[in-house]
Order: structure tokens, then sequence, then C-alpha cells
């Protein structure tokens, strides 16, 4: 975090990862907590991040390699995760052209 107010717009981002559904972040009403630090950044940098959420995170290739009480509570979903990583890949290359997009209008150098 910038430890002080910008005189500047700047733009920015956050990617939240979490190993957690879209259905649980919105019933554990998870927006509550994390538009703080959207405010926070948006204070700031005078200017609204790009959000990127990535859900179900927690993946990995060979269950073998993690203690029981991990298995327990963070059981693999391959499929989800070949499928939605580069999905969320995709989305945080995306947000970075946006805010490279901001950058060249801000310098005046669309």
């Amino acid at each position: 975090m910038y430890p002080g107010v910008s005189e500047k717009q700047i733009p920015s981002a956050f990617i939240y990862t979490m190993n957690a559904s879209k259905k649980f972040k919105e019933e554990q009403n998870y927006e509550a907590s994390l538009s703080t630090s959207k405010r926070f950044l948006e204070y700031t940098f005078h200017d609204a991040p790009e959000s990127i959420y990535a859900f179900n995170t927690f993946q990995y290739n060979d269950s073998d390699d993690f203690i029981e009480e991990f298995k327990r509570y963070l059981p693999v979903n391959k499929a989800c995760h070949d499928v939605q990583f580069p999905i969320d890949c995709q989305n945080a290359f995306d947000a970075g052209i946006k805010m490279a997009q901001k950058i060249l209008i801000l310098q005046g150098e669309e």
C-alpha cells in the first residue's frame, strides 16, 4: 500500500484470490469487507481500482504431497482449475491493459 495520498491520479488494481466460490463470496457478503480496500485505493490514488476476483484458487496437482488436514478442508477441483485459471489470467491481463490505457490518457498520449 502507498504510504500517503498521491498528488496525482494513478490507476491501480486489486486481484482478490480466494479458495471460495463466487456463490460463497456473495452469501458471506465479502464485498462489504473488500470495499474498504477499494475505497482506500480510490482515496489514495484518486481513481477507482480495477477489481478482479479469482475463485477456487487453492489448487494442486498431487494431493499426496499435502497433509490430510489440508485435503479435508481444501478438496481438489482440478477440472475447475483447468477451465477457470486461464480465464482468471486473462482477466488480470485485461485489467493491466485498462490501467495502461488510463495512464496514456492521463499523460495525454492516447
